[in-house]
């Protein structure tokens, strides 16, 4: 934002102070965003190990379905079969 011609020393010493503060404000807009990337990366390592969990959970609940959907059963033993004569 530049003065206008013949302005006044006030106004131009506020231009100047607003190219300065919006380039403070860049800087300080590119800490902000790499503190929240080294956060999010932080918070990612601290919940892997419950993700592993939620994981392997859902996977086996996956799997019995599609067992079930697919209409596998379980092989029968042997004393299962002659329990039943």
């Amino acid at each position: 934002m530049e003065a206008p011609a013949g302005a006044g020393r006030g106004v131009k010493m506020a231009a100047r102070w607003g190219r300065r503060e919006r380039k403070i404000q860049r800087k300080v807009n590119i800490v902000f965003w790499f503190l929240i990337v080294i956060g999010l990366v932080f918070v990612w390592f601290c919940l892997s190990f419950a993700f592993k969990g939620i994981g392997s959970f859902g996977l086996k609940l996956f799997n019995d379905a599609k067992k079930e959907i697919n209409g596998e059963e379980p092989k029968k033993s042997k004393e299962c079969e002659d329990d039943l004569k």
